[in-house]
C-alpha cells in the first residue's frame, strides 16, 4: 500500500515542481490572469448561480478559491511548455531538420486527394442530378456549376474546395465517395449526407517522392500540420525530460505513511518484509525520478474531483490526493482549451460543410 501511496502522489509532487521550476526560470501568472480564465469559463454558463453550481457539482476543495489554484499550476505548467515548443519551433526553421522531418512523415500523406464539392439542399436532390449531367455533357464547367449552384458559402468563393483529405475530416459519406475518385478531373455520383446532396470533383492526388529534397516537394498545408505535429510531440518530450532533469535539484520529501490511517493495510501474509520493502523503495525511487508520475485521465477529472471531499473527510487522505490531482487536470484542460481557441484552423468552417 505504500508503494501504491506513493503513486498517488506523484501527479501533486509533479505539480509543486513545476511551481518551482517556474520560480527559478521567471515564469508567474497573477490575480488578474487567473481570474481571466475563470470569467471565460463562467461565460459559458447561463448565470453566475448556473456556474457556481456547476463549480459545487465538480467537487473543487474550497470552490472557486481551488479552482483558482488548480489554474494557476496550469497556466504555469503551459507556459513552461510554451518554452519548449518555441525552441522546437525555431528549430524547424532550418530547412535541413524540416526536410528531415518532412521525410519521416511523407508516408502517411501519400494518396491523398483534394477535393471540390457543389452542395445542394436536403430537398434538391432532382436538381443535383440535373446539374451532375450538365457538368458531365459539357454543358457547364464545375467552377460555374459551384457559383450558381453550391449553396456552402465557405467555399463557394474558392471553386467549391475543401481540402486534402489527409487534413481533415469529413462525414463517411462523403469520405466513401472520394474513395471511388480515381483520376484528376472525376466527378463522383451525387451523393447524400446530413448536410444535404454533393457532387465531388477529384482536383489532385499527392504521391510522395522516394526522397523529399525541398519543404516545396509536399503541400504547404502537409508541411504545415507536420510542423505543428512535431512541435506538440518533441516539445513535450523536450518538456518532460527536462522536468524530470529538475527533481534532483528540488527539494521532493515524502513522509513516510501513518500508522493511523484506514488505508495502510497488511501485506505480511503476501510479501515478505524484503520484498515489501524493495517494492516500497522501487515506488519511491520511480516516484522521485519521475518515472511513476504520469498524468491523470483527464475525461474523468471532474468525476474523480466530486469524491475528494467526501474522502477526505472520511480520513483517507490518499485516495483524497489522489482526486484533487485529477481534479487539476479539469483546470488544465480550461488552460489547453483556450489556448486551442486562440489558434483556431480557419479552415475549420469549411469542414463543418462537409
Amino acid at each position: 500500500m505504500e508503494s501504491l501511496r506513493y503513486e498517488m502522489l506523484g501527479s501533486l509532487i509533479d505539480q509543486e515542481l513545476v511551481k518551482q521550476c517556474a520560480e527559478q526560470l521567471g515564469v508567474s501568472t497573477d490575480d488578474e490572469e487567473i481570474q481571466s480564465y475563470v470569467d471565460k469559463m463562467a461565460e459559458q454558463y447561463s448565470s453566475e448561480e448556473a456556474w457556481l453550481n456547476a463549480v459545487d457539482e465538480a467537487g473543487w476543495q474550497d470552490g472557486i478559491e481551488g479552482y483558482k489554484e488548480a489554474l494557476h499550476f496550469s497556466i504555469l505548467e503551459k507556459k513552461l511548455q510554451d518554452q519548449f515548443d518555441a525552441e522546437v519551433e525555431a528549430s524547424l526553421e532550418d530547412e535541413d531538420t524540416l526536410v528531415a522531418k518532412l521525410q519521416e512523415s511523407s508516408a502517411t500523406y501519400t494518396g491523398a486527394k483534394r477535393t471540390s464539392h457543389i452542395l445542394f439542399g436536403e430537398n434538391d436532390q432532382e436538381l443535383a442530378n440535373e446539374v451532375r449531367e450538365k457538368i458531365l455533357n459539357g454543358e457547364m464547367s464545375f467552377e460555374d456549376a459551384v457559383a450558381e449552384y453550391s449553396t456552402d458559402d465557405t467555399t463557394k468563393e474558392n471553386g467549391g474546395d475543401v481540402g486534402w483529405d489527409k487534413t481533415n475530416s469529413f462525414v463517411t459519406e462523403y469520405t466513401d465517395a472520394i474513395g471511388t475518385l480515381e483520376n484528376v478531373g472525376d466527378i463522383s455520383e451525387v451523393t447524400e449526407s446530413k448536410y444535404g446532396y454533393h457532387i465531388i470533383e477529384l482536383t489532385d492526388v499527392w504521391t510522395a517522392p522516394e526522397t523529399i529534397t525541398s519543404s516545396s516537394d509536399m503541400p504547404e498545408e502537409f508541411v504545415a500540420e507536420i510542423k505543428t505535429n512535431t512541435i506538440e510531440t518533441d516539445g513535450n518530450t523536450k518538456y518532460t525530460d527536462w522536468l524530470d532533469s529538475m527533481r534532483p535539484a528540488n527539494d521532493v520529501v515524502v513522509n513516510p505513511m501513518p500508522d493511523n490511517v484506514p488505508y495502510k493495510v497488511d501485506m505480511s501474509d503476501v510479501y515478505s518484509q524484503e520484498e515489501a520493502d524493495e517494492i516500497t523503495q522501487k515506488a519511491l525511487d520511480e516516484l522521485i525520478n519521475g518515472t511513476a508520475a504520469e498524468e491523470a485521465d483527464t475525461g474523468a477529472a471532474e468525476a474523480a474531483a466530486g469524491d475528494a471531499d467526501a474522502a477526505a473527510a472520511a480520513g483517507d487522505d490518499a485516495a483524497a490526493a489522489a482526486d484533487d490531482a485529477a481534479a487539476a487536470g479539469a483546470a488544465e484542460d480550461a488552460v489547453a482549451d483556450e489556448a486551442a481557441s486562440d489558434a483556431a484552423n480557419p479552415a475549420d468552417a469549411a469542414e463543418s460543410s462537409q
